[in-house]
């Protein structure tokens, strides 16, 4: 998607290639005064951040518990953005990045996961998971490795095509204190997150991939204290895409048909991709072992 903003994004990077046009260029400018209120309110989402779907006269309007309001027009070109600070704060410009561009992007014709997404020999994978799954934890730990590449640690964008392509989008991984300890990760870092109390932003010591790379597997992570070392297995697949549909991110999710587009989408990306189950102990020292596996696995898709 490309962007003309006023608003400096430092959180988000920029493709070195050419992707699929999605509508019209985004224009991105800060209002100044207060945050009008919405009318009706559309859709609340669950979660820390609190966002709200809301619509203003012929508008959607996007709040948060952070500081931010953000005022799409109905084309989804403008987006206006209403922040208690010029230039914007950390806390905006971190919930722009992480909950709406994404959002624009299913809107505009893409579609977006939540899941995480990381990259090795040009190749990608998606780890899927309910919140509390490891997906961050583990993309730090694969992310602070030789030969990977971080895309994304929540929200990821995927291209259909064939094959299908990951694109990489926010900056770093957000950790809690115990990941960034039991990993031992560099305090140089790792930054406190705005509007959260022991989160951190961890950025690796390593050049931003900004080139879309070609996806190879789903894999759901499985947290067992039974097991004493990874293992991938193939899923159902019916059961897999089941789980798959669960994460999908929307721009509207009371909208049913907007719902349906995204799942035939999900059906085509996933087409004829592995999808695996990924077990493996809750342990800091097993994330090499996990590398090895999933490298495995990339190479064997080639």
């Amino acid at each position: 998607m490309e962007i003309e903003s006023e608003v400096a994004i430092s959180d988000l990077r920029a493709s070195a290639l050419p992707l699929p046009t999605l509508g019209d260029l985004l224009t991105i400018r800060q209002e100044p005064g207060p945050q009008p209120d919405s009318d009706h309110i559309v859709f609340a989402w669950p979660g820390r951040y609190g966002a709200r779907l809301g619509t203003i006269d012929d508008d959607w309007m996007i709040t948060s518990r952070l500081d931010g309001a953000f005022r799409i027009d109905p084309a989804y070109r403008t987006l206006r953005v209403y922040s208690e600070r010029t230039p914007p704060s950390a806390a905006c410009i971190d919930v722009l990045v992480r909950r709406i561009l994404p959002r624009l992007m299913v809107a505009r014709g893409a579609m977006t996961i939540h899941a995480a997404a990381i990259a090795t020999q040009g190749r990608g994978i998606l780890l899927l998971g309910a919140s509390g799954a490891g997906k961050s934890t583990t993309t730090a730990a694969l992310a602070a490795m030789p030969g990977w590449d971080l895309f994304s640690d929540d929200l990821s964008t995927i291209w259909e095509g064939s094959p299908p392509h990951l694109a990489p989008s926010a900056r770093g991984v957000c950790l809690w204190q115990p990941s960034v300890t039991g990993l031992a990760l560099d305090p140089a870092r790792c930054t406190a997150m705005p509007g959260y109390d022991g989160k951190f932003r961890f950025e690796p010591d390593a050049p931003l991939v900004t080139a879309p790379v070609p996806l190879r597997a789903f894999v759901f992570l499985a947290q067992d204290p039974e097991c004493h070392a990874p293992r991938l297995a193939p899923m159902i697949r019916a059961n897999a895409f089941i789980r798959a549909i669960r994460q999908l991110n929307l721009f509207n999710p009371a909208d049913a048909e907007q719902h349906q587009q995204a799942i035939a989408r999900l059906s085509r990306i996933a087409a004829g991709l592995p999808m695996l189950r990924l077990s493996y102990p809750p342990r800091y020292d097993v994330f090499p072992a996990i590398a090895d596996l999933l490298t495995e696995q990339v190479l064997r898709c080639a």
